[in-house]
């Protein structure tokens, strides 16, 4: 994928459970365990520690 590419979305949507969105979202717990994969310690600091990757906003790709 890299090599055809030089950037990759990877769309999540990572949240906390409330009362408005078990009750207007069919997608709630998955994303639980979204945000609990992405603020893992472990995932953070491999994320942080590869060369190959950079966390940037789409500011940063005009």
């Amino acid at each position: 994928l890299f090599k055809e590419h030089d950037t990759v979305e990877v769309m999540t949507h990572p949240a906390y459970l409330d009362k408005e969105l078990l009750a207007h979202s069919s997608y709630t717990y998955p994303r639980v365990d979204e945000l609990e994969f992405l603020t893992d310690p472990d995932v953070v600091i491999r994320v942080n520690t590869l060369r190959d990757i950079q966390l940037v906003s789409f500011r940063n790709l005009t």
